[in-house]
């Protein structure tokens, strides 16, 4: 499951790595022969203005660390998309799955749609 990141995954903005995260899920997809790239648009972190510096405020993209980022309930603010995801996924009938990700966790929203996580696979740089 990806989030659009207008800024990475179209212009390639070097402050994350959305692009090169979806290339590489893509080509280890198509290695593999099989698989699917959930690429969650409503829902991604998208970008900001940031007025903390001196000077004119200026756009920014969420960054590399833009999973850490906290909601003001202190829940991640990405957790929600497990669920939009996990129904796609249980759509097209996909109950065992092997995940590609650099975050490895327990992803426990899956479950719930009778989808099991077998391995955790790094998406690699």
């Amino acid at each position: 499951m990806h989030s659009r990141c207008l800024y990475g995954d179209v212009f390639g903005a070097s402050s994350c790595e959305c692009q090169k995260l979806v290339r590489n899920s893509l080509q280890r997809i198509a290695e593999e022969g099989q698989g699917v790239l959930v690429y969650l648009h409503e829902s991604g972190p998208g970008f900001r203005i940031d007025r903390s510096g001196h000077g004119e405020p200026r756009m920014v993209t969420h960054g590399r660390d833009f999973m850490h980022y906290k909601g003001e309930a202190g829940q991640r603010q990405l957790q929600h998309e497990h669920g939009i995801g996990a129904q796609i996924l249980s759509d097209l009938g996909l109950h065992t799955i092997r995940l590609l990700t650099n975050h490895p966790r327990k992803i426990v929203a899956l479950e719930g749609f009778g989808i099991e996580i077998v391995d955790q696979i790094p998406v690699g740089h």
